[in-house]
């Protein structure tokens, strides 16, 4: 590595920290409809899937729905 760029294991970690810190933050929502086992979670913009998660321990369908009416399925 040139020391410009950290390793990608170091990426992936802070891209975690942060989607995490975003998630828990007043910009995201997380509903849990835990008797269907769904999780619906909204954020301004896509974020890394295990700080999704992060959130949804017990679901087995997590639905991400971003501004501008973008959504991911999980």
């Amino acid at each position: 590595m040139n020391g410009r760029h950290p390793p990608p294991a170091q990426h992936a970690a802070s891209a975690v920290v942060g989607g995490f810190d975003a998630l828990t933050g007043p910009n995201c929502s997380v509903e849990l409809h835990r008797p269907i086992g769904l999780a619906v979670l909204r954020s301004p913009n896509p974020m890394h899937y295990y700080a999704l998660f992060s959130q949804t321990c017990g679901c087995d369908y997590v639905l991400t729905m971003y501004s501008g009416g973008r959504c991911g399925r999980h």
